[in-house]
């Protein structure tokens, strides 16, 4: 199976439910994918090999021959190869390459200008050693910079030249 047909199934899987509806079997499924290990969000069938997908929809997951008889003449048949298939997870946050031990983070949290974070944000690139990302983490805003602004990306990419960077903006909230 090819990434790209992996890709498109992981959004298929993102964006749809796994709610079975009831098959059209007149003209078969647009697309049954077989021979696979389904995680589903279906706690009463927590695993299936096989899906199948008409109009854009999944709509019905179980066994490879249940599956398979919903197959009509037009119907585009993807083996799994026995691979692993998980629903996309949906999450209102991301924890962006948060990897193990190794944390070359800058935080500008009350940093007061715009010319100092980025003062900040050289020097780490500077100790962040070939191939691991530099990151600016939460709990600034822009607003707390003298200059009322964001960087730009000529200035980010001038104070760290050589190095993968993400500059993450998570306005700093009042708790009351």
């Amino acid at each position: 199976m090819t990434r790209r047909i992996a890709f498109a199934i992981s959004i298929a899987l993102l964006v749809v439910t796994l709610h079975a509806q009831t098959p059209d079997r007149s003209t078969g499924a647009d697309l049954i994918v077989f021979n696979g290990h389904i995680t589903t969000q279906n706690l009463a069938q927590p695993e299936a090999s096989a899906l199948a997908v008409k109009r854009g929809r999944i709509f019905s997951v179980g066994n490879d021959a249940e599956i398979l008889s919903l197959k009509g003449s037009n119907t585009r048949l993807i083996d799994a190869e026995g691979k692993r298939l998980i629903p996309g997870l949906l999450d209102a946050h991301v924890h962006v390459l948060n990897e193990k031990a190794n944390n070359y983070n800058v935080r500008w949290d009350g940093v007061p200008t715009l010319k100092r974070a980025l003062e900040m944000l050289r020097e780490q690139g500077l100790r962040t050693p070939d191939g691991q990302w530099v990151k600016v983490i939460g709990g600034w805003s822009p607003y707390q910079f003298k200059e009322h602004r964001l960087p730009t990306m000529e200035e980010l990419t001038t104070v760290v030249p050589n190095r993968p960077l993400i500059v993450q903006n998570m306005p700093i909230t009042k708790r009351f």
